[in-house]
């Protein structure tokens, strides 16, 4: 409601009840509250039986697109309340006070609003996992389904301290990809700029001193100058187009067709798409692991599994082992018909269902590809490395030829 009143919006409610006849009606208002749509209604002659808020694009757009990362609660946060919410429950504190004394320590305003939220659900009756689950957007599926095992057995204890461990290897896995990216991101940013101030201040002089001899300018030298001119005299439809492009793509990969195509794009990239793939089966093995340590059943736990993954490529490929088991398929057999998991998983998963401990045999495969990524990722920059120094040669390459093409000519016309 504050976004749409400050952005000016015109709030969108859905709609439900009956006509004058008994027939069925529904649809979508704009209004400005309930009341409003109640007395419009009415005097159509309908009868409404429920009005609920919906997201406008508008809305949408401000709220997932330009202010999502404004205040955002990390995963590392998330871990902080796990791992301290456990540590509290072993000393013998009721869940009240404990979440009392970590109201006190947390940092994040938005979180300790969100924590004083549930605090109060807790103390009038909610369960905790009913608690947790009202804010998805920090407590995902995941993390309220073990909670809600760890109430039924009475082990919540264990069971934030293993959201805490498997937390802060999401963090610690997110912390070594940024690190290995961070140098060939500085690579090619500087090499951008130095680029940028060649053509934008340093080669119009060239550009001079050619049209003053009589040199026809060959079509690279005209290219690179063209753009030079405008990125200088237009600077600001540059950064306007960028800013456009930027928030479009966003919005893009938040339409289901747009986050599609860009986790099939993920996992066909070079050298990063076999990356990408480790991390999302190290991810399923140990979420999977997790629900099953907890007590959920194999399909259960798959439907967990499937929403912490972050490639709806793989999740589809999870719905699909899903659908086979219900028909009667071992997860075994499941797991190979995808063709998208590695041998590994499928042969150590049918090591787990001989054994009966398919919790353990799917931890030794996330353990196992928790080194895979970790290698990849420290020797990401050696693979990168190449591809970025082939780049930035075509690119001066180019800038090189404009440059001497002109010179040559000249040569030709003082002989």
């Amino acid at each position: 409601m504050l976004i749409a009143e400050s952005l000016k919006i015109m709030p969108k409610y859905k709609y439900q009840g009956r006509d004058e006849s008994g027939e069925p009606v529904e649809g979508t208002i704009d209004a400005s509250d309930e009341d409003e749509i109640l007395k419009r209604l009415t005097d159509q002659g309908h009868f409404i039986s429920s009005i609920e808020r919906v997201e406008t694009e508008k809305e949408f757009f401000f709220k997932n697109i330009l202010l999502r990362d404004l205040s955002s609660i990390k995963k590392s946060e998330t871990a902080y309340f796990a791992r301290q919410l456990s540590s509290m429950l072993r000393s013998g504190l009721t869940i009240t006070r404990a979440f009392s004394v970590l109201v006190d320590q947390i940092e994040n305003k938005k979180f300790k609003n969100i924590l004083k939220k549930i605090q109060t659900d807790i103390e009038e009756g909610v369960s905790i996992s009913d608690a947790l689950s009202k804010y998805p957007e920090v407590f995902n599926n995941l993390f309220v389904s073990t909670v809600k095992v760890g109430e039924e057995t009475g082990r919540l204890d264990d069971v934030f301290e293993r959201m805490a461990i498997f937390l802060e290897k999401e963090v610690d896995l997110g912390a070594k990809v940024k690190s290995a990216l961070s140098y060939p991101i500085i690579l090619i940013t500087v090499a951008m700029m130095v680029i940028l101030f060649l053509v934008i201040f340093v080669f119009p002089k060239f550009i001079a001193v050619f049209t003053k001899a009589g040199v026809e300018l060959p079509g690279p030298t005209k290219v690179i100058y063209v753009l030079g001119r405008f990125i200088k005299d237009d600077w600001h439809f540059v950064l306007i187009g960028i800013a456009i492009f930027i928030a479009s793509a966003k919005f893009y990969i938040r339409t289901e067709i747009g986050r599609y195509n860009l986790d099939r794009l993920k996992l066909k990239l070079p050298v990063f798409g076999k990356l990408f793939r480790k991390i999302s089966v190290s991810r399923f093995s140990r979420s999977m692991e997790i629900m099953l340590e907890s007590g959920l059943d194999i399909l259960k736990s798959l439907e967990v599994s499937r929403e912490n993954l972050d490639n709806v490529i793989i999740e589809n490929t999870v719905n699909d082992i899903i659908k086979s088991i219900r028909e009667g398929e071992k997860v075994t057999k499941a797991i190979e018909k995808t063709g998208e998991f590695p041998a590994i998983v499928s042969q150590m998963v049918s090591i787990g269902e001989e054994t009966g401990r398919l919790d353990q045999a799917l931890g030794r495969v996330a353990d196992d590809y928790d080194r895979q990524v970790d290698y990849a990722v420290k020797n990401l920059t050696t693979m990168i490395e190449p591809l970025i120094i082939s780049f930035m040669a075509v690119v001066i390459g180019f800038i090189a030829l404009s440059l001497f093409l002109p010179i040559f000519d000249m040569m030709k016309v003082i002989k």
